[in-house]
C-alpha cells in the first residue's frame, strides 16, 4: 500500500511575536513551492494576544495549495506544552521543529528533501551540522555542493561540538510517535524535550545523515525559559536518559557533557557574568549560579577549570578580558 503522508512536516510553535513569525515565514514559505503534498507546514499559536492569527490567516490565503495546520492553544502551556502539541500533530515521515524567529538559508529545503528522498534507507535523524553566523550567507541550492555522509550516533557523540544536537532545529527526526507520551510524562517540562524525541528516533534507528552546510541564522529575541536551568536539571535528565536506553555509555555521555560544558555554558557564563542578563533575562548573583550548577557539576573538570573559576573572578577583570578580546577581533579584520 502506497504511503500518502507527507515526507516531511516542519513545525512552529509561536507565541506574541506575530512580525517575528511573519519574516520567517517570508523567507521559509518560498522554498516550498514545487513540494506540494510532500511537506506539511503546521503553527501551534501559544494563546497569543498580539495578531498572530492575522498572520496565520494570510498565509492559508496566500499558500492555498499547501498542506497547513494551525492550531491555537486554550491558554498558555509554556514551550513545552506546545511543542509536545507540534509534535502530536505531524503526519509526516520525518518532523523538523523550526523557531519562529529563525531564517532558513536559500537553498535548505530542496536539499534537505533531496538527502530524504534519495536514500531508499530509513534514518532516524538528518543532522544540520554547521549553522550561519552571518546573514549574508547563503546556500547554493545544488545537492552535490554539501558535504553529506551517514554515520550513527555514538560515532557522532565523539565529536565536542556534538552538543548541538541538542539545538532541535538542527535536527530532523524520524518521526515515531510510539515513546512519546511516556517520555512526556516521565520528563514533563524538560526544556530539552526535542533531544528527548531525538533519543526516541535514534532507539528505533541510530543511523544518522549529517550534513555539513550553513542552515539558518536566529533574528534577536527574548528568551522566556531559564537557560541555566535548561543546562542544569534538564539536560542532566537528557544524558539519564540517554544512557537508559543504552543510547550513551558513561564514557561518551562524559564527553558529551564535557563538550557542551566546554563549548556553551562557559560562553553564556562569560556572557552573563559581563551583560548581568542573558537574552533580558537575569540570573541573580554569581553565587546564586554556583548554587545552581554545583550540585551538577563538581566533580567535572571542564567546570572547574573555567566555569567556576569565571564565577568566582572578578568582574572587572572579566571586562578587562572581553575588551582585550575585541581589540584582537578587531585588529585581526
Amino acid at each position: 500500500m502506497t504511503d500518502t503522508r507527507p515526507l516531511l512536516t516542519i513545525a512552529i510553535p509561536t507565541y506574541n511575536r506575530a512580525s517575528i513569525l511573519e519574516n520567517a515565514l517570508n523567507v521559509l514559505l518560498p522554498q516550498l513551492n514545487g513540494f506540494n503534498g510532500k511537506i506539511e507546514l503546521i503553527i501551534s499559536d501559544n494563546a497569543s494576544t498580539d495578531n498572530t492569527q492575522d498572520v496565520i490567516n494570510n498565509i492559508k490565503i496566500k499558500y492555498p495549495e499547501l498542506i497547513f495546520i494551525t492550531y491555537k492553544q486554550p491558554f498558555n502551556t509554556g514551550y513545552f506544552g506546545n511543542f509536545k502539541k507540534c509534535k502530536e500533530l505531524a503526519n509526516g515521515n520525518y518532523f523538523w521543529l523550526l523557531s519562529d524567529n529563525e531564517h532558513l538559508s536559500e537553498g535548505v529545503i530542496k536539499v534537505l528533501m533531496d538527502t530524504i528522498s534519495s536514500s531508499k534507507k530509513l534514518f532516524g535523524a538528518i543532522y544540520f551540522a554547521e549553522i550561519a553566523k552571518s546573514k549574508q550567507n547563503k546556500l547554493n541550492s545544488n545537492f552535490e555542493d554539501f558535504n553529506i555522509f551517514e554515520t550513527d550516533f555514538n560515532s557522532l557523540i565523539e565529536n565536542e561540538t556534538a552538543w548541538l544536537l541538542t539545538s532541535i532545529s538542527s535536527v530532523v527526526l524520524l518521526n515515531d510517535k510510539s515513546k512519546d507520551e511516556v517520555t512526556v510524562e516521565e520528563l514533563h517540562e524538560n526544556l530539552f524535550l526535542g533531544f528527548l524525541f531525538l533519543c526516541n528516533s535514534l532507539i528505533i534507528c541510530d543511523k544518522i545523515i549529517v550534513i555539513n552546510g550553513k542552515i539558518y541564522n536566529s533574528a534577536p529575541c527574548k528568551v522566556y525559559f531559564d537557560i541555566f536551568k535548561a543546562w542544569t536539571k534538564d539536560i542532566t535528565e537528557c544524558v539519564n536518559y540517554a544512557i537508559k536506553h543504552q543510547l550513551l555509555t558513561k564514557e561518551s555521555a562524559n564527553k558529551f557533557i564535557d563538550g557542551y560544558l566546554k563549548n556553551n555554558l562557559q560562553q553564556l557564563v562569560f556572557s552573563y557574568r559581563i551583560h548581568g542578563e542573558l537574552h533580558g533575562k537575569k540570573y541573580g548573583t554569581p553565587k546564586n549560579l554556583i548554587n545552581t550548577m554545583n550540585p551538577y557539576y563538581r566533580n567535572n573538570d571542564v567546570y572547574r577549570k573555567t566555569i567556576y573559576k569565571l564565577l568566582r573572578s572578578p568582574k572587572s577583570l572579566l571586562i578587562m578580558k572581553h575588551v582585550l578580546v575585541k581589540i584582537k577581533n578587531r585588529l585581526k579584520k
